[in-house]
C-alpha cells in the first residue's frame, strides 16, 4: 500500500511552468494556473485554475447481468477524521482506498470514448463488446475546473481477462460487481464518496425517472 510523503527527490513529469502556468505534467496534460477575474473596472480576485486535457473519461463498467463494476483506488485523501489544516508537511493524516468507477486520463491526443474503453481493460481486465455509451459529465469543481469530464457506460464481456496493468503513478486493488440497489447502499452508508461516482450514480438514477 502506498502512502503520502514529502517530496524528497525530482519528481518524474511535473515542471514550473511559463507565464501563467504555475506547474504542470506534460504527460498527465495537466497545467496549474494563476488566473485573475476582472470586469470593465478592473480587477476583482485571483485565483488557480485546475486544467486537464479533454479526453479523460469516466466509466460505468457493465457486466452481462446488468452489474455494474466498483474497483478499490488508493487516494491521497484524508484518512481520518481531526486533520489538520494546513497541513505543514505532516501527510500522516492522508492516503486511503476509495471504492469508485473507473476514470483516466487521455494517452496524448486519445478520444474520450478511447480512454474509457482503454481505462476499463486496464483497470478491470476484462474487454468491451459495443461502444461506449455516454451519459453525462461531471465538473469536480466548477470554481477551479473550466473543463467537464465526460461519463460513459460500457458493456463487458467478462468470460475474458486480461492481466490488469493500471499506469504506474496509481495503485488499484480488487474489482465489486454490484447491483443498483446494492450501489445505492455502498453510497448511502458512505462507503462511497468519490463525486465521481457520485455524478455517475444520479446520471443513472435520472435517466430512470
Amino acid at each position: 500500500m502506498p502512502k503520502v510523503a514529502s517530496v524528497t527527490m525530482e519528481c518524474t513529469g511535473w515542471s514550473e511552468g511559463i507565464g501563467d502556468v504555475v506547474i504542470e505534467q506534460r504527460n498527465l496534460g495537466v497545467q496549474i494556473l494563476h488566473l485573475q477575474i476582472e470586469n470593465n473596472e478592473g480587477p476583482l480576485w485571483d485565483q488557480i485554475g485546475i486544467v486537464e486535457r479533454p479526453g479523460g473519461a469516466v466509466t460505468v463498467p457493465v457486466n452481462e447481468r446488468g452489474e455494474y463494476g466498483l474497483i478499490e483506488v488508493y487516494r491521497a485523501i484524508v484518512a481520518r477524521e481531526g486533520a489538520k489544516f494546513p497541513l505543514d508537511g505532516d501527510y500522516s493524516a492522508l492516503g486511503r482506498t476509495s471504492v469508485e468507477f473507473p476514470r483516466g486520463f487521455p494517452k496524448g491526443v486519445e478520444a474520450a470514448e478511447d480512454t474509457a474503453v482503454r481505462e476499463t481493460l486496464e483497470e478491470v481486465g476484462h474487454p468491451a463488446i459495443s461502444a461506449p455509451v455516454k451519459i453525462g459529465e461531471y465538473n469536480q469543481n466548477t470554481t477551479f475546473y473550466p473543463f467537464s469530464i465526460p461519463i460513459f457506460k460500457l458493456k463487458l464481456d467478462t468470460s475474458r481477462s486480461s492481466h490488469l496493468s493500471p499506469e504506474q503513478n496509481e495503485w488499484v486493488g480488487r474489482l465489486k460487481w454490484v447491483t443498483m440497489k446494492q450501489l445505492s447502499g455502498l453510497i448511502a452508508s458512505g462507503e462511497i464518496f468519490c463525486g465521481f461516482t457520485l455524478s455517475a450514480y444520479a446520471h443513472m438514477v435520472a435517466a430512470q425517472d
